[in-house]
């Protein structure tokens, strides 16, 4: 067992949601300004109640988006937690003159 990650499937897993949920927030904050913002300032177009719904589906989006860099951001946090965790079991073994906690 890799002792430097002990949970490479979840440390991928991270981070393809913290990627993913970055693209989708810009995503999502590029078609609001784009189609909410920009586009109804185009000739032959007037602001209206579509533009409106545009804007708030980017910023919809946008939420989402964060919603899933913050879930990839929670492993990364369980992982802090596992090796602190970890760390003081070794700590208190090595106090208690034991050679290790971990189990081999």
């Amino acid at each position: 067992m890799n002792t430097a990650n002990p949970f490479p499937v979840l440390t991928f897993v991270s981070r393809l949601l913290r990627g993913l949920g970055w693209l989708v927030t810009v995503a999502g904050a590029l078609y609001g300004v784009i189609m909410g913002i920009i586009e109804p300032l185009l000739p032959q177009h007037r602001y209206g109640a579509s533009d409106v719904f545009d804007c708030l589906v980017g910023v919809a989006i946008a939420i989402v988006g964060i919603g899933i860099v913050a879930y990839g951001e929670l492993i990364g946090v369980a992982f802090a937690i596992e090796a602190n965790t970890r760390r003081a079991a070794d700590s208190v073994a090595t106090l208690q003159g034991k050679e290790s906690a971990r189990p081999s």
